[in-house]
């Protein structure tokens, strides 16, 4: 599933008390989530720019993609239209989410950079065997457990790599300590 991304540059900090927020319900237009790029360790900056990093909802960057692809028929064109179409979207989506979510009523600052890009495998398909609400997969014959950002409810996002991790763990940790009694 694709996901349209967006790289921003802001002349200062953004007066925000968050380092990620993630939108549902598309009450936020094109938006899915975003990151304070430079709240990672190692990214800071001594410029006092701010830099984040915004992804589209996926329903909404295949819906753009498609009314793209109707219109331009050339993939070259449609390259660039899908970048110059991501700034626009994403950058206008996020300045008004951000005008919102902002803790004080100072004036959002100016945007130094702005690229948009298309991000073809961002959110994995899971396949029809592996489609379940379960945070991981367990085969005790084998002793095999698989966990991911491909399973469970929040699939193609980190929250379900950490769900689906920390269920896989709490699986072992069960079955070791069943097989810890089996064997007294």
């Amino acid at each position: 599933v694709p996901s349209l991304t967006l790289m921003v540059a802001f002349e200062r900090p953004l007066e925000l008390p968050l380092d990620g927020i993630q939108f549902q319900g598309g009450s936020s237009g094109a938006l899915g989530w975003a990151a304070r790029d430079t709240s990672k360790p190692g990214r800071e900056r001594s410029d006092g720019r701010e830099c984040w990093v915004v992804q589209s909802e996926p329903k909404k960057a295949q819906s753009i993609l498609d009314s793209i692809k109707k219109k331009e028929k050339n993939f070259e064109k449609r390259r660039d239209l899908v970048r110059e179409e991501a700034k626009d979207i994403l950058l206008d989506d996020f300045i008004s989410a951000v005008s919102k979510l902002s803790a004080t009523d100072s004036a959002i600052p100016n945007v130094c950079s702005a690229v948009g890009h298309r991000w073809s495998a961002a959110f994995p398909i899971p396949t029809q065997e592996a489609e379940t609400d379960d945070d991981n997969y367990f085969e005790r014959q084998q002793n095999f457990v698989a966990c991911g950002d491909y399973m469970g409810k929040y699939t193609g996002r980190i929250e379900g790599a950490y769900l689906s991790g920390k269920a896989a763990a709490a699986t072992i940790l069960k079955y070791a300590s069943i097989n810890q009694n089996e064997a007294k």
